[in-house]
């Protein structure tokens, strides 16, 4: 009997806990400014658009234009391992295992 009555107010407290979380606003929704007013822009158009001609964005933010970077040219397989084994060969050693 006792074993009924257990799950059974498992089940009613599990119930209760999540009525109550959802009533609690989600992440991101609070503080909530619902007694603000709406009150018009006093900027015109035409100031906003002189504003932004005299701050043009520079190169890369939203301008059109993308400044490229120089990369070097790809590597062959070949060309990197006879670049290690000739390091290996002049006493560089790689860093592996838990002692480095």
């Amino acid at each position: 009997m006792s074993i009924r009555l257990t799950s059974m107010a498992s089940a009613l407290a599990l119930t209760l806990a999540a009525s109550a979380a959802s009533a609690m606003p989600a992440s991101g929704e609070q503080p909530l400014f619902n007694d603000q007013a709406d009150v018009p822009s006093v900027v015109t158009r035409a100031e906003v658009t002189a504003q932004a001609i005299q701050s043009s964005p520079t190169t890369g933010e939203s301008s059109g234009v993308v400044s490229v970077a120089t990369t070097d040219p790809p590597m062959d397989r070949a060309v990197v391992v006879t670049e290690l084994r000739q390091a290996l060969a002049h006493g560089y050693h790689l860093a592996t295992g838990e002692g480095r």
